[in-house]
């Protein structure tokens, strides 16, 4: 068993499992460019997240171990930085942009939801910690649905919490355990072009789909293998409806369709310039740039769909 304590680094926790296979980058990407490496500098990363792109094709970085968020161009260039709103950052995880672009920050260890404008100002933040309707015990990612709601992982509660468009709480989903509809530490939560509620129900090794609460569909088991997951940390849809899963210990992308079928893999586990070691969150443009937080090379890797 694996102990989980409140103030253990997600990434601890990630660390404490088995490397599995990998897989090579499949035809259907091209490698781009990489940026960053380990320090504090501007540019620079310690422990990197999160990614969310606006709708200017910029990139925003969590950078969790320097607890702030970068802003890069779409070619990298590094742009500015903040660490700071209602309160000092604590371990920022997987970010997300709204249709109004503002950037909604999970506080790992903060307990809290902070939300900024595009240039750092920050708006509002919502959630404290707790187990009741509402709080958090470290939230990790952040979706909205096409009505302006706001569906967040909730990592050590296991389960998926939905806020309005202001933050007030609406409803909740989910509990402790394996069996379909439950979670085991859920990291990242996306909503589908149909209103699909895609979790990734990290420790679970699979994906979790819903559109009716009381029948999900699931894909994916504990392996190294095509379609199987070491920690599905992170799920993104594509402008064209595909599905992208950062496969954590595998240290590659899965990418599938939106009923589960397994298309292909990129990455492996390496140093080299193309290559992943513990991805941990993905993100990919209207026009099909993809930007990959290289968790473990402190870097982001810039992919292109073919």
């Amino acid at each position: 068993m694996i102990p989980f304590q409140k103030f253990c680094s997600l990434i601890t926790l990630l660390a404490l499992l088995p490397v599995g296979c990998t897989s090579e980058m499949d035809g259907s990407v091209t490698y781009l460019s990489t940026w960053g490496e380990q320090g504090n500098d501007a540019g620079q990363f310690n422990e990197p997240i999160g990614v969310a792109l606006d709708g200017n094709g910029n990139v925003y970085i969590s950078d969790a171990g320097n607890n702030r968020i970068q802003k890069f161009g779409p070619d990298g260039t590094f742009l500015m930085q903040w660490n700071s709103g209602s309160d000092e950052f604590d371990r920022p995880m997987h970010l997300a942009i709204d249709d109004n672009s503002r950037i909604y920050v999970p506080e790992y260890g903060a307990d809290r939801i902070s939300v900024f404008d595009t240039s750092g100002s920050f708006l509002f933040t919502f959630g404290k910690s707790g187990s009741e309707a509402g709080e958090f015990d470290s939230p990790a990612g952040v979706g909205f649905g096409t009505d302006g709601r706001i569906y967040v992982a909730d990592f050590y509660n296991h389960r998926i919490e939905v806020f309005d468009s202001s933050g007030d709480f609406n409803s909740q989903f989910g509990s402790e355990g394996h069996d379909v509809g439950e979670f085991y530490y859920p990291t990242d939560v996306s909503i589908g072009s149909k209103g699909q509620v895609f979790v990734a129900d990290a420790y679970n090794n699979r994906i979790q789909q819903f559109t009716d609460r009381a029948s999900p569909q699931v894909w994916g088991q504990k392996g190294g293998d095509a379609g199987e997951f070491e920690v599905a940390d992170a799920i993104e849809q594509g402008p064209d409806g595909r599905l992208f899963i950062a496969d954590f210990e595998n240290s590659r992308i899965q990418v599938f369709e939106e009923n589960g079928k397994y298309l292909y893999a990129f990455g492996s586990q390496d140093m080299g310039e193309n290559k992943l070691d513990r991805p941990t969150d993905v993100a990919v443009s209207t026009d099909g740039y993809i930007y990959v937080v290289d968790f473990g090379n402190n870097r982001i890797l810039q992919y292109r769909l073919n």
